[in-house]
């Protein structure tokens, strides 16, 4: 997993009476370092439940691991979008964690937060390690089991990427039912793919920054279970790698990300891919 230059902004502020209040509101990103949005099209809409929202959720349960009564007001400006696979709300719920032991005079260690990131989503434990200060800032990671075992990677440069998101949004569970029926055999005429190289080999060139290594190193097994979901995902992949090298999905999709050689080749390409069925188009970097 790699952190990308594409940010949602969190304010939290103490309450004296142990009630969690969040406000929402969507503001598409302009102006952010390394980021370049060349459309300004709304994609989604946030949960109307707030307790259904992942930095509802961090609150909650800091509040029982940590004793403390008081509640917290939280701001929450969306700039990812949701249901693209780009870990939005994973990366909301481990910045909620981490403000609120710092807001409280940190009661808790981060060991001691890891589990309360596990219980909140599988990549969770990976944000709190790419946003905690320290040599893990905005680093790349190799997360196995559930997500909770991270082992950070130093990259030695910035990757640049386009970032499509077309007009439809996916169901993370709906793809992972799916990815799961895929690898039982339980889909006719679909044989589940299989990665080309180890996920060594594209550490080791992630760490190295070879580049031109990588196109030919990635894979996604949620892919093809996702494009089944929505079969104009392919239809959109196959647009995007005219124009580019090194073309995912991103997580369960339904952003699809490119590699490139340089900021303004992706800037390109982000906008070549706008129209049809594309809402959004990014040219970001990790780190």
């Amino acid at each position: 997993m790699c952190p990308i230059r594409l940010y949602d902004s969190l304010s939290l502020a103490i309450r004296d009476e142990g009630d969690v209040f969040l406000q929402t509101r969507s503001s598409l990103p302009r102006n952010l370092a390394g980021v370049t949005n060349v459309d300004r099209t709304p994609v989604s809409q946030l949960p109307s439940n707030p307790e259904k929202n992942l930095v509802v959720k961090a609150v909650r349960l800091f509040q029982a691991a940590s004793g403390i009564t008081q509640g917290v007001d939280l701001e929450l400006v969306k700039r990812i979008p949701i249901s693209s696979g780009l870990g939005g709300g994973s990366s909301d719920a481990a910045t909620t964690l981490l403000g609120c032991n710092v807001l409280f005079g940190q009661p808790l260690t981060f060991d001691e937060l890891l589990p309360l990131a596990a219980q909140l989503g599988s990549d969770v434990p990976f944000f709190m390690y790419a946003s905690r200060p320290g040599p893990s800032f905005g680093c790349a990671a190799i997360c196995r089991g559930r997500g909770e075992i991270v082992e950070p990677l130093r990259c030695q440069v910035p990757l640049p990427l386009s970032i499509v998101r077309p007009q439809i949004g996916l169901a993370t569970g709906q793809v992972y039912q799916v990815a799961s029926e895929l690898l039982r055999g339980q889909l006719k005429d679909i044989e589940p793919s299989t990665p080309s190289c180890s996920v060594g080999e594209f550490a080791d060139a992630l760490t190295r920054g070879e580049v031109s290594r990588l196109p030919s190193l990635i894979y996604n097994r949620l892919e093809e279970a996702a494009f089944c979901v929505a079969p104009s995902l392919r239809e959109l992949q196959t647009t995007v790698r005219r124009y580019s090298r090194g073309t995912l999905l991103c997580g369960s999709g339904s952003a699809i990300f490119s590699i490139h050689t340089s900021i303004r080749e992706s800037r390109r390409m982000a906008r070549k891919a706008l129209g049809g069925n594309v809402a959004l188009a990014f040219a970001v970097q990790t780190g």
